[in-house]
């Protein structure tokens, strides 16, 4: 995971597999399937941007174009897991949020919408493995009886089938718009580094207190599965927010690991509850009940450490991180 790592403005991305000096040891840097690479075909409007927009959200950008296109026609679900393609959309996402100012609303949001569709899509396409290998939880061995493996089967052909069509329809019409808006921010009018440099860290500061904020907003304590899993939303957007800055901020190994096991936590609930749907609407109602007992013990265990999470000052300890940075 990450320890805390704090680069200068004038050096911002961090080097595949090199050793981040911090402080009195180094650590290596964030993997290459936690952390996007510098692009190459980043495109933009004539005049200044924010250093942090050319660094990080241009080669995000890069990576998505870069992802989509070596999909093919008819991907398979190992080759969507494996081209990161949700966790660059998120990173797309929090970061075009982040500069939302350097874009006319409308247009930003017209352009944020396919990339939150891509990263909807894409996951309900790994949901048809996951819910296969909920079910056979449930079973000696992991032996699924026949009737469940053909409808697993059937639901499986179906998921690539419409992700495929989607994917199509993407690269001809949507993404190419949002990727043309995005590299097309306005402008900057000032001129002095200074001062932008210092905009820029504000613009951190002001983005991660949004994804903060959203988690009060939305809330951790739901019964209702599907408002569990909005609460549980919110933290993974700031963990995504997390690893698209981890070479700017000086985040505290212990906040990142907190997060990402609250985060893992729901994550358990839910991928219980998903399967659980999928039995009960094919009418495996003896399984989708015991299904449905594990999913309500993981929920009630995931939101007693969220209580201890909201508790122990890790939401502030990573904002005041974000804020150091803005006073540097």
């Amino acid at each position: 995971m990450l320890d805390s790592v704090s680069f200068p403005m004038t050096s911002l991305q961090a080097v595949e597999g090199a050793a981040v000096p911090v402080g009195p040891k180094a650590v290596a840097a964030p993997a290459p399937s936690e952390v996007y690479e510098a692009g190459v075909k980043a495109r933009v409007t004539e005049g200044p941007c924010y250093p942090l927009m050319t660094a990080k959200l241009f080669p995000a950008l890069d990576q998505l174009e870069s992802a989509v296109e070596g999909l093919g026609k008819n991907p398979t679900l190992q080759a969507v897991q494996d081209s990161k393609l949700r966790n660059i959309c998120r990173w797309v996402l929090v970061l075009s949020e982040a500069y939302g100012d350097s874009y006319e609303k409308k247009p930003l949001h017209k352009a944020q919408r396919p990339v939150h569709d891509l990263a909807n899509m894409a996951g309900a396409y790994k949901d048809s493995l996951l819910i296969e290998e909920q079910a056979k939880t449930l079973f000696p061995g992991g032996v699924l009886p026949s009737k469940m493996q053909k409808k697993i089967k059937a639901m499986q052909k179906e998921s690539a089938e419409e992700f495929g069509a989607f994917l199509k329809d993407l690269r001809k019409h949507d993404l190419p718009k949002a990727l043309k808006i995005l590299r097309s921010p306005a402008p900057l009018e000032q001129t002095d580094p200074a001062e932008i440099q210092r905009k820029d860290r504000r613009h951190l500061a002001r983005a991660l207190d949004d994804l903060v904020d959203c988690v009060g907003e939305v809330g951790l304590f739901h019964k209702d599965p599907e408002k569990f899993h909005d609460g549980r939303k919110t933290l993974r957007n700031i963990y995504a927010f997390i690893y698209a800055t981890a070479d700017v901020v000086p985040y505290r190994k212990e906040d990142v690991d907190t997060l990402l096991h609250l985060f893992t936590s729901y994550g358990e609930a839910q991928d219980k509850h998903i399967a659980q749907m999928w039995l009960e609407e094919n009418g495996f109602r003896k399984e989708a009940d015991v299904m449905l007992a594990t999913q309500k013990e993981l929920q009630k265990t995931a939101m007693e450490e969220a209580e201890r999470f909201l508790a122990s000052g890790t939401l502030e300890s990573i904002g005041n991180s974000v804020r150091a940075t803005r006073a540097a």
